[in-house]
């Protein structure tokens, strides 16, 4: 089976790089130029040719969707170069496939929050993000690593022009290469944060992991925090800082 692209701008910019075996071509977004130690071929080839997405009716998942699920979340495909791959295997002898990259990572379409100082919270683990994060990165360099050093950012970002909506992420970014930034708690309402309660539970996972480590793969790893960055009112240390600026 050979894919072809349509030869336009937009698909170019996600599928600039191919990788060609004797009769299958895939295309990868250019990021995976700098994976290629962690990318078995002959595993995309399998995906692909040997489990087939053919022979299911439409009301039954074809057996390589989670494949490619799998594919897209380990090597960090983009949502709409996802999109436009699955239009070329339905254009190929695939129409049962779906159109969105949403069905095939099964996105939760609704998310339960709970109000934390004044505002709706959704807390994520950082020890499952941690993970789901290193397992993305190339193995030979997940197990040479020794000590894991990460930072944090908290600060206010306002959704809309005509209404006091905003967001409160907390993002941690790990510091490998290349980084990786993922949110470890969304915090949305109509105004700041009352106080520091919405970053109680990430205080506790970080904690934790300060103590403990990382138990993955077999391997502890120590988790280092290199800094937090945040505006000039230092929120998340509840102390106000008053900026003078000396003239010379």
């Amino acid at each position: 089976m050979v894919i072809s692209l349509p030869s336009n701008d937009v698909v170019a910019s996600f599928f600039k790089d191919q990788l060609m075996t004797n009769n299958l071509v895939i295309f990868l977004p250019p990021h995976h130029v700098l994976a290629t130690s962690v990318l078995d071929v002959r595993h995309i080839v399998s995906l692909f040719l040997g489990r087939s997405c053919g022979g299911k009716s439409f009301s039954e998942e074809p057996p390589c969707i989670s494949d490619l699920a799998t594919w897209t979340s380990e090597f960090q495909v983009k949502h709409n170069a996802v999109e436009i791959l699955l239009k070329l295997l339905q254009s190929h002898g695939h129409p049962q496939l779906p159109s969105t990259a949403r069905t095939v990572l099964k996105t939760a379409k609704e998310l339960k929050t709970v109000e934390k100082s004044g505002m709706q919270s959704l807390h994520y683990s950082l020890k499952e993000m941690l993970f789901e994060t290193l397992n993305r990165y190339p193995a030979q360099l997940v197990h040479d690593l020794e000590t894991l050093e990460v930072s944090f950012n908290v600060d206010g970002l306002p959704l809309f022009k005509s209404s006091g909506k905003s967001m409160w992420p907390v993002l941690c970014v790990v510091l490998l290469s290349p980084g990786t930034i993922f949110p470890s708690k969304l915090t949305c309402g109509m105004k700041k944060p009352t106080d520091l309660a919405f970053l109680e539970n990430t205080v506790k996972d970080l904690a934790e992991i300060l103590a403990n480590g990382l138990n993955y793969r077999g391997r502890n790893i120590k988790v280092k925090v290199r800094g937090f960055v945040c505006d000039a009112k230092a929120m998340i240390k509840n102390t106000k800082c008053f900026l003078r600026v000396l003239w010379v």
